[in-house]
């Protein structure tokens, strides 16, 4: 009985399918064990797939390198992530400390074009788009950070909405997820 109600399977019998249908059926049944960073309101990774074919049809998403911690598409989409969810996801040779010091950068760019410059032109992996949750003026990427032998944290990069817009960024919003691609 422990294997079938322990909180692992407990997350695999209430995830949504990536079409945004829910195992069994039931989608008036509330989840048994929230996804971390996903809310039930949230697009289905289906929808977020469709919206990033729309704006970089010449890029497939499997090809592609986001900024994102939507734990429901990079755990059902072949996707290179730029920076790990939890900081115990990345390897030492991933950097994460540096990778999310250059997205901070990013997010205190006063203009477009700099961030853009930085996420094209950084010394990890040239950005292809990102996939954000907007809070209010804000596009945040939610993380958590290890903290060893403290409590795992929550922690944050909140870009301004200004940055994230301008002529060499496209987007779509589908409620809250925002899914934004750097032209080519």
């Amino acid at each position: 009985v422990w294997a079938i109600t322990a909180h692992y399977a407990l997350i695999a019998q209430t995830t949504r399918y990536p079409d945004g249908t829910l195992p069994g059926g039931d989608a008036s049944r509330e989840p048994l064990v929230n996804i971390l960073f996903v809310e039930r309101s949230d697009p289905s990774v289906a929808e977020i797939g469709d919206a990033w074919r729309e704006l970089r049809p010449d890029l497939p998403l499997s090809d592609a390198v986001l900024v994102t911690s939507q734990v429901d598409l990079l755990a059902t989409t072949p996707v290179h992530g730029f920076v790990a969810y939890k900081s115990i996801y990345s390897h030492p040779n991933g950097r994460f400390e540096d990778r999310v010091a250059l997205l901070e950068r990013v997010a205190g760019c006063d203009t477009s074009a700099c961030a853009a410059d930085l996420l094209r032109g950084n010394e990890f992996d040239a950005v292809d788009g990102l996939v954000l949750q907007r809070d209010g003026d804000e596009l945040v990427l939610p993380r958590m950070v290890d903290d060893f032998p403290d409590r795992t944290r929550r922690a944050e990069v909140a870009f301004p909405d200004r940055v994230l817009t301008g002529p060499r960024f496209e987007r779509t919003e589908l409620g809250r997820i925002v899914v934004i691609a750097l032209r080519p």
